[in-house]
């Protein structure tokens, strides 16, 4: 690496961590902002209901959910399933990442 051009370690922006019920009007209006580009591969939860079911199903399995939280604000800004996901109707094993717009053109300004 050329001198005066080492890269400075990047500070951890976000935590991972379980969802809860109470994550559910967050998410849920998230989840209804991205529609257009989650169908039609996945179908995320849209609705009180599929949101509880959501919950239920990973506090019943070997599945696990995780949302992508800023850690200054604790803001919700991405989730990260490991194992099954449903996609297309079907359960299938995937892994599934986002982020927001806001931090794309953040990094995509970034030297």
């Amino acid at each position: 690496m050329k001198v005066g051009l080492e890269r400075k370690p990047r500070e951890i922006r976000v935590a991972l961590r379980h969802p809860v019920i109470a994550d559910g009007d967050e998410v849920i209006a998230l989840n209804r902002l991205s529609r257009k580009l989650h169908h039609p591969w996945v179908y995320p939860p849209i609705d009180d209901s599929s949101w509880s079911s959501y919950i239920q199903r990973l506090e019943g399995s070997q599945h696990d959910g995780f949302l992508v939280c800023l850690r200054d604000t604790g803001a919700i800004v991405g989730g990260f399933s490991r194992g099954y996901l449903k996609i297309g109707g079907r359960w299938r094993d995937h892994e599934r990442w986002a982020i927001t717009l806001e931090d794309w053109r953040l990094n995509r300004a970034r030297p």
